[in-house]
């Protein structure tokens, strides 16, 4: 079933421009609105995009990444209703979409960034815990949440793709689905629901 789409990852960084318009209230901090910055929280986004420029084996890039996985764990942690505040993406996709973003906004601080990402995403957030489903086709292993497995298959339904049981399981019903919509976005049609199918699926 493998088949190579022509356009890869390039619209998940660019359709979640259009999430940050309005975001409301960032963060708490002390009566000036004044708050500690450590670490590559203290940079800018001009600083993470030449990171990320870089490549993945620049030892500041991995810093970046392993700072935007703590910041989010925190924020599972702490912000209201949530469980998992970005529960479609895994480290290489938040990568993208924060490079899309400070591309647009570079003088703003990257900790502010991160949070307004978030935020305009909240709507996509897991409030509770959700089992994890795994996924298996042509060698390649994929866990998701149900939860979200629950909303991919709702939206494939939506979109004339899928016709079986919402029920958040994987089979191959759903790997085809899967499948065919990833052609039509241009992605590789493995059938799996890896972090770039579930954004481009599900985002706002």
């Amino acid at each position: 079933m493998r088949r190579r789409g022509r356009f890869p990852l390039l619209a998940v960084g660019i359709a979640v421009l259009a999430c940050f318009t309005d975001v409301g209230p960032l963060m708490s901090a002390d009566a000036d609105g004044n708050y500690a910055r450590r670490g590559v929280g203290r940079q800018d986004c001009k600083a993470y995009v030449a990171a990320a420029a870089s490549g993945n084996r620049n030892s500041v890039l991995q810093g970046y990444l392993g700072y935007i996985e703590g910041f989010y764990t925190g924020m599972n942690l702490y912000e209201k209703d949530t469980y998992d505040v970005l529960p479609f993406a895994h480290a290489p996709i938040i990568g993208i979409i924060m490079d899309r973003y400070c591309k647009k906004n570079p003088d703003e601080n990257f900790v502010l960034a991160l949070r307004k990402v978030a935020m305009g995403l909240r709507g996509r957030r897991l409030e509770k815990s959700s089992p994890m489903v795994q996924a298996t086709a042509e060698g390649q292993t994929i866990f998701i949440y149900r939860e979200m497995m629950v909303r991919l298959q709702q939206k494939l339904a939506n979109d004339g793709y899928y016709s079986g049981t919402i029920d958040g399981g994987y089979g191959p019903a759903t790997q085809e689905a899967i499948g065919m919509f990833q052609l039509t976005e241009g992605l590789n049609a493995t059938g799996l629901p890896d972090p770039a199918t579930v954004w481009l699926a599900l985002a706002p």
